[in-house]
This record gives C-alpha cells, sequence and structure tokens, in this order.
C-alpha cells in the first residue's frame, strides 16, 4: 500500500483530529516520564539503534545491530557509541553468558524495556482508528517487539515521515523540538474550550528536562518561521504550521496502521534482504 496516500488521506479525515491528540498526549505523556531515556532516542538513527536492540533482545551485541542496519543510518562508530551510552545510562546491560562465551550479549534492562513499551505504543496505537480489524490481544507485551520491528522495517524499505517536510524535520532535529512542536499541536487538536491554562514555557522546560532559555529560543524560531501567532493563552499554530503538520502527523498514523495490520515489512531481515534484491 502507498503510505503516502493513505497518510495524506488520514490527515483529512473526521477522526484525525482525535487521533492527533492522542497520538501528541501520549508520546509527551512518555517523555515526561524519562526525559534522560527519551534522549537516548532524540533522532531517527538513534531510535533505530534501540529497536534493533530490542528486535535482538536478549541477545544484543554490536556486530549483531551493525548487521541489521542499512548502510545509511549511521557510521559503524556512531552505532557502537551509542551502544556504549545506552549501557552507561541504565537502557542496557550484559545478558547471561550463551554456550559461545566469546560473545557479550546485550539486553534491555526491565526498567527501559518497559519505557520503550509505552513509546511503541505511543507510537502505534493513536492509529487503532484507522486499522480495519485490530489486533487481538492488544495488552500482549510480546506485540510491542514486533511493532517497534516492524516500524524499524518499515524505515529501512524506505518510509520516511518527514522527507517531503524539510522544515518540520528541521525542527524535529533541534533538540527539544519534537516536544515543543507537539506540545503546541496537542493544545490545538484538544476539544474547544478543553484547554484553560496558558502556555507556560518554564513548566514546558521542568516537564521534558530542557532550560527555559532554550524553549525561548525553539518558541522565537518557530515565530520567525512565521508558523506561531498570538493566542488567548500564548502562542498558536498558524495555519502555515499546520499544512505541513497535518501531512506529518497523517503520514505518522498511516504507517503506524499498517503496522499494527501487518501490511508494512514483518522483519528487519526481511527488509534488509528486499531492500539488498532491489538495488541488485
Amino acid at each position: 500500500m502507498d503510505y503516502v496516500a493513505f497518510g495524506t488521506a488520514i490527515s483529512t479525515d473526521p477522526r484525525f483530529r482525535q487521533a492527533g491528540y492522542t497520538l501528541c498526549t501520549m508520546m509527551l505523556d512518555c517523555h515526561a516520564a524519562d526525559p534522560g531515556f527519551a534522549q537516548l532516542m532524540s533522532d531517527r538513527t538513534q531510535a533505530h539503534i534501540v529497536g534493533v536492540c530490542y528486535h535482538l533482545h536478549p541477545q544484543a551485541n554490536a556486530a549483531a545491530v551493525l548487521r541489521l542496519l542499512p548502510p545509511d543510518t549511521g557510521s559503524r562508530n556512531r552505532v557502537t557509541a551509542h551502544i556504549h551510552a545506552l549501557e552507561r545510562r541504565g537502557a542496557l546491560m550484559a545478558a547471561p553468558r550463551g554456550r559461545d562465551g566469546r560473545t557479550r550479549n546485550l539486553m534491555l534492562t526491565p526498567v527501559f524495556q518497559s519505557w520503550v513499551d509505552r513509546w511503541v505504543d505511543a507510537v502505534v496505537l493513536p492509529a487503532l482508528p484507522f486499522v480495519g480489524t485490530p489486533p487481538e490481544n492488544l495488552g500482549d507485551p510480546a506485540l510491542r517487539q514486533t511493532w517497534f520491528s516492524r516500524w524499524v522495517a518499515a524505515q529501512t524499505m524506505g518510509v520516511r515521515l518527514t522527507s517531503r517536510l524539510p522544515k518540520v524535520r528541521r525542527f524535529m532535529e533541534l533538540r527539544g523540538g519534537y516536544v515543543v512542536m507537539n506540545e503546541l499541536l496537542r493544545r490545538e487538536y484538544a476539544e474547544p474550550g478543553a484547554i484553560t491554562t496558558r502556555f507556560s514555557r518554564r513548566e514546558l522546560a521542568a516537564r521534558y528536562g530542557l532550560t527555559r532559555t532554550h524553549v525561548i529560543d525553539l518558541i522565537a524560531a518557530l515565530e520567525a518561521e512565521g508558523w506561531l501567532s498570538d493566542g488567548p493563552l500564548g502562542p498558536v499554530p498558524t495555519e502555515t504550521m499546520l499544512a505541513e503538520t497535518r501531512v506529518w502527523h497523517g503520514l505518522h498514523l498511516g504507517a503506524a496502521a499498517l503496522v499494527l495490520s501487518g501490511m508494512l515489512m514483518p522483519t528487519i531481515e526481511d527488509a534488509l534482504a528486499a531492500r539488498a534484491a532491489a538495488s541488485a
């Protein structure tokens, strides 16, 4: 299925606003629950590395992760450095030794696995309204590992949520840009009258582990782009911003719906094999 056409259609669907609100709320709550863990997945490469580690769990190691990452994901040095950072910051731990004692495998720590499962839920579950037949046993923890693997596999095959949206991508790549944009959009998607508090740069900074000055700078950058205007409760997205972010969230929800339905590439190994065959 053409995920671009599907996602674009979702962005104009009457159910989009509620799904967008759910997406923003779940993802922001996940980031606020542990800003340190969120920083370990702050860009596509980092999330891809964690996804492959989860796919291999509990037998991840640098060599195995590198084999399952497409060449354009990141350099060997960056991948290795991020795996070390994950272990140093309590996200990965040494796995029990197998028969081959020469290989030191790693596994997600229980606390990080719990957080990653919550992140996966935030990524895919808001798309349930757009899935014809929802998966059974949504509470099964093993499904999170499967969904994350499919999400990584889809990106391996070329699914890109911001490739056609360079301004969205630029703000997403700024530290804190993702949460600031989604906080503004969460307020925009909320039912009329549901938001009664002013937008607070100080509270946003405290919630997501940022400095107030950094949040002020991000808001100023969005204003300079013409993406924000003054509202009764603080800055609000302009139609210029919404024209792009609706497409971004529509593509996200479309890809997530295909992940939930199993219509996207089922495994990372299959995606790599298909990519290699296509380029042969």
